[in-house]
């Protein structure tokens, strides 16, 4: 049983390594690429780029009082994929306590 849970580990670690070199040799394949190219055609491969890319929210005003809440530098590679939700969570959204009726 051990065995087969250090098998499953390891087998997990392999594909993770070779997803990451397969990404890695992809990234360097593109800097070679524009490399190679010309002033002009790099502009234009930008905008090609910049038009596929998405676009960022727009950060939200803090309410009064409100707590900065700061996601942290670990683990920011489960955010990209999505695959853990508490990583894709809105940090600047007020929680129960920091709603406050200011009217009074």
């Amino acid at each position: 049983e051990e065995y087969e849970l250090w098998k499953i580990r390891e087998l997990k670690r392999i594909k993770r390594d070779k997803e990451e070199r397969l990404e890695r040799q992809k990234e360097l394949e593109l800097v070679e690429r524009r490399r190679m190219m010309t002033d002009q055609e790099r502009e234009e491969d930008d905008k090609r780029m910049d038009a596929g890319s998405a676009k960022r929210d727009e950060v939200k005003a803090f309410n009064f009082l409100q707590k900065y809440y700061h996601r942290g530098g670990f683990f920011q590679d489960k955010a990209r994929t999505g695959e853990e939700p508490l990583y894709n969570r809105d940090y600047h959204e007020p929680t129960a306590e920091e709603t406050f009726d200011k009217s009074t």
